[in-house]
């Protein structure tokens, strides 16, 4: 009778860890909103994301004014690999028009011992600037 019940404790242990490591919430593009001033604006209601080869198979992520055609700020933590060698781990970039926020899944060619991750970075248009957010 002993056994089942410290089964039962484990169990029900593991299952309230593993809902803690789950339980950390994306960022949502919604909390994150931006006013639309430009219509030709991809991203931040008046910037547009240009995408430039970095030589190889590495990718930079740009982030432009729309209005002046100036090119105002940068990802950071690039160049990003646009797939590993296997082809199965792809560049995945999205972002909004009206949100300043941008969600990156890859492996960046700077910290390329990091493997495959996402990374949510906000827009702060104050300086141009991008800021990464953390999630627990």
């Amino acid at each position: 009778m002993l056994i089942n019940t410290n089964k039962k404790l484990i169990f029900i242990i593991l299952i309230f860890l593993i809902s803690c490591t789950i339980s950390a919430e994306e960022p949502s593009f919604n909390d994150y909103p931006a006013v639309i001033k430009t219509s030709n604006a991809n991203f931040a209601g008046e910037y547009t994301i240009k995408f430039i080869n970095c030589g190889g198979p590495a990718l930079c992520i740009y982030v432009y004014n729309t209005t002046s055609g100036k090119n105002v700020s940068y990802l950071p933590n690039q160049p990003y690999l646009e797939e590993d060698d296997d082809g199965l781990n792809i560049l995945k970039v999205i972002f909004k028009p009206d949100s300043y926020l941008i969600k990156v899944s890859g492996i960046s060619a700077v910290n390329f011992e990091d493997g495959y991750k996402t990374n949510y970075y906000y827009f702060n248009k104050s300086d141009e600037s991008f800021r990464s957010i953390n999630i627990k």
